[in-house]
């Protein structure tokens, strides 16, 4: 196989790791069968990419979506008159009882940086579902490598961009949100061998004098972190209000958010309310999620430092 099939053979595998729908990635896949046959041997390697691939095995995606996948492969193989391969035979009989809710999906963040997440497959369970917002913060975490030895992140959800801050080399990052969303993850910290994530509760909506208890719990943070968090009117005074307690217990803090465009009148509103807090904001980053969320594909991120007028600010440079 050439490099250019290599290479392409690589975007399939990524995609399919993370559950994308076969709408369009299913023209990719048969570019990619066209020009390599569907002999017996070349099935294989194509399984072994995609349902067979050795992440999806471990960590087993929406049945569904493999099932449906198998399917589309099984007719091709059929139309070219092929007999079976022993992989396609045994992945055919692994069908297993109906998808639950939840279901596995796996990222490349660059750098090397893999990482699995459990994960809601009903968007309903807003933090049980991995957002775009997080992907992108997390490969700017990856390339700043081990800049933050410790980070906090604020409504961490399934746990993405804290996980992924460990593997670029964060020795502690406080996993914090509302105690019903730490065991998803504690659950996908674990599942991605991240001891340095440690799962804490920190409530927004709480007393000053409580969160200030809940960070004292914590090590000071270089950096605090947030992704998709502005996402409602009423989320964010108390998420400002946050923001603002952690900055002037740790002046010398990064705060780095990344959010979606799809809510810009909130976003607006939010920092409107951090300018009225004495916050300045400046534009960090652009990028576009590679996920599927329903309608939210392909969905335009921003990241934005904010910084406050303080002795010690540092710059994220």
């Amino acid at each position: 196989m050439g490099n250019e099939d290599e290479g392409k053979l690589s975007i399939i595998t990524r995609k399919f790791l993370q559950n994308r729908p076969l709408n369009g990635y299913w023209q990719e896949c048969l570019a990619w069968i066209e020009l390599n046959s569907l002999s017996v041997d070349s099935q294989d390697v194509f399984l072994k990419a995609t349902a067979g691939h050795e992440l999806s095995l471990k960590y087993p995606g929406s049945l569904s979506y493999r099932n449906m996948f198998l399917t589309r492969f099984s007719r091709q193989v059929d139309a070219a008159c092929e007999p079976y391969s022993d992989v396609l035979c045994e992945l055919q009989m692994m069908a297993g009882a109906p998808d639950d809710d939840f279901h596995h999906a796996t990222y490349s963040f660059g750098g090397g940086v893999w990482a699995t997440f459990r994960q809601s497959a009903r968007m309903s369970d807003i933090e049980a579902v991995v957002w775009p917002p997080g992907l992108v913060l997390s490969e700017l975490l990856v390339t700043m490598g081990g800049k933050y030895g410790t980070v906090l992140e604020l409504g961490t959800g399934t746990g993405v961009c804290s996980i992924v801050a460990a593997k670029a080399g964060a020795h502690k990052v406080y996993a914090t949100d509302l105690p019903s969303a730490l065991p998803l993850i504690a659950t996908n910290a674990a599942l991605n061998d991240a001891p340095a994530v440690i799962p804490a509760t920190l409530d927004w909506c709480a007393d000053a004098e409580v969160q200030a208890g809940q960070l004292d719990a914590m090590a000071p943070p270089d950096v605090v972190i947030a992704a998709d968090c502005v996402y409602a009117p009423d989320l964010v005074d108390p998420l400002a209000d946050l923001l603002l307690l952690i900055k002037t217990r740790h002046p010398t803090c990064d705060i780095v958010i990344a959010s979606s465009r799809r809510r810009e009148d909130t976003q607006e509103f939010f920092r409107r309310e951090l300018g009225r807090r004495g916050f300045i904001g400046s534009r960090v980053g652009q990028a576009q999620a590679m996920v599927y969320l329903e309608g939210h594909e392909r969905e335009s991120v921003v990241i934005d430092r904010f910084t406050l007028a303080l002795p010690g600010d540092k710059s994220l440079g």
